[in-house]
């Protein structure tokens, strides 16, 4: 006899995958148990497999998954990719959660030979970023870090990854971030562009008044 809290959960899931399914398209939601026992493997000790992993395209994506998630009280974890080697995986840390994959998020915004910046979107890799320079000509260096090409830029500064010049401490030169919060807000970090020109705030981290990363 089958345990009626296991029909609820299996009602509850679908639910939840048709809402997903409705913010970013069949294609890009994934509840297969198959799938989702792939996700629990890590280097680490012991793995945790996500309740469904969801793949949003934009920021409006991601912020709709965030307001669902908060009013069904489900925990997510979002990665850019899953793939930053030797620092993290795409392993949640508990069980149950909605995996949020960043790396469809992949759009280079712009590059400044000049100034020496790029604005990327989370699941932009290290070889598409050297692929980049490389097709346009231009005179910077993508400084690789040992993860592989396929690591996510982003998701090698949130773990902390580092290069191998004199800018290789990767966190310490990020001027600027957009984070959806847990209601789906958006918060901007970096110095607001009232107070710099437009390109100067990306290669400016701090303006007036306080800084909410101390």
């Amino acid at each position: 006899m089958s345990d009626p809290a296991d029909g609820a959960t299996s009602s509850s899931d679908r639910s939840l995958a048709a809402s997903l399914r409705l913010i970013v398209g069949d294609a890009h939601v994934v509840d297969r148990p198959d799938d989702l026992d792939r996700a629990a493997r890590t280097t680490a000790s012991e793995g945790r497999t996500p309740r469904i992993i969801v793949r949003p395209h934009d920021r409006d994506q991601v912020q709709a998954i965030m307001r669902l998630a908060a009013v069904h009280r489900i925990p997510v974890y979002p990665i850019s990719g899953g793939r930053n080697w030797g620092y993290g995986d795409a392993c949640p840390p508990t069980a149950g959660q909605i995996l949020i994959d960043l790396s469809r998020m992949d759009r280079i915004v712009s590059v400044d030979a000049t100034l020496a910046y790029a604005v990327i979107e989370p699941g932009v890799t290290q070889r598409q970023l050297h692929e980049h320079l490389v097709a346009h000509r231009l005179q910077l260096w993508m400084d690789c870090t040992g993860a592989g090409p396929d690591a996510s830029v982003l998701g090698n500064i949130m773990d902390r990854g580092f290069g191998h010049s004199r800018y290789g401490d990767r966190a310490a030169h990020v001027c600027a971030m957009e984070f959806v919060l847990a209601d789906g807000e958006v918060l901007e970090t970096g110095s607001p562009s009232s107070n710099v020109s437009a390109r100067g705030r990306h290669v400016f981290a701090h303006g007036l008044g306080p800084d909410i990363a101390g």
